[in-house]
């Protein structure tokens, strides 16, 4: 604004010195008697000047309007990139809001998801440690029933491993003792009468029950002479003797009589 100020007055600065040097051009031409006319040229020059500073002054309110015009322009410009800068932060903003709604949205379904993944989890534990504890439960009484089983069989096998005394056979059914080389069906009877029904019972006889046995049956030795614990530990293993075999045959008649026991124990005819 100032130097279109500054302008204006150049140029009427310009007009005035214009118009002095038209009037002294005149006066000099016309002479000093002409006053009148020399009056009229200096009116004509100052109205010449004026005529100047109005055009001057005409251009200077046109520059002022066109710096009113670009002022107003860019005023217009500004507030409308104000307006789209303010538009843009808000919409930044709003996207920024939505952006941040997305993640928590993601971040609580991440979490959710987690939650449901431990609870999964600790279920899968809590099942797997109670079937754990169901098969020892099951374990524990397997051994219980299997070392109850095997104690009544250790029970069973020393009921029938006991030298003598059986209230009956086991399984109600004795073994042939005939089998044994020097046990005849009278000795046989005895022994059944004496709780002695099975092969095991005899091959488990130690020294004083065979001393025992032989006291009680009157055979001064005979069981040691003949082996009867030897044959019998064979024979309750399901093997055979030669002796035993012939018996199977039907080849020794005294397996099928009552006799009595002879007096020197050869066992020979017993």
């Amino acid at each position: 604004m100032i130097h279109y100020l500054l302008e204006l007055v150049l140029w009427l600065l310009l007009a005035f010195f214009i118009g002095a040097i038209i009037g002294c051009l005149l006066r000099r031409l016309f002479g000093g008697g002409k006053n009148a006319r020399g009056a009229a040229g200096t009116g004509a020059a100052t109205a010449a000047a004026g005529g100047v500073a109005t055009a001057v002054t005409a251009k200077a309110a046109a520059d002022d309007d066109a710096m009113r015009r670009e002022a107003e322009e860019e005023a217009r410009k500004k507030a409308e990139e104000e307006e789209a800068r303010r538009k843009a932060q808000q919409e930044a903003a709003a996207k920024k809001a939505e952006e941040d709604a997305a993640r928590k949205k993601a971040e609580e379904e991440a979490a959710r998801k987690k939650a449901e993944e431990e609870a999964a989890r600790r279920r899968a534990e809590e099942e797997a440690a109670r079937k754990k504890a169901e098969e020892e439960e099951a374990r524990r009484k397997a051994e219980a029933d299997a070392a109850a089983r095997k104690a009544e069989e250790e029970s069973a096998a020393a009921e029938a491993v006991k030298p003598w005394g059986l209230a009956g056979p086991i399984g109600g059914k004795a073994d042939n003792l005939t089998r044994i080389k020097g046990i005849g069906s009278k000795i046989n009877q005895i022994l059944n009468e004496m709780g002695i029904y099975h092969f095991s019972q005899i091959a488990a006889w130690t020294e004083k029950e065979i001393e025992e046995v032989d006291e009680k049956l009157k055979f001064r030795g005979r069981i040691i002479r003949e082996k009867w614990v030897e044959q019998a530990r064979i024979l309750a293993e399901g093997g055979e003797t030669e002796f035993s075999r012939r018996v199977d045959e039907g080849e020794v008649p005294t397996s099928h009589t009552h006799e009595t026991p002879p007096p020197d124990g050869d066992g020979k005819t017993s």
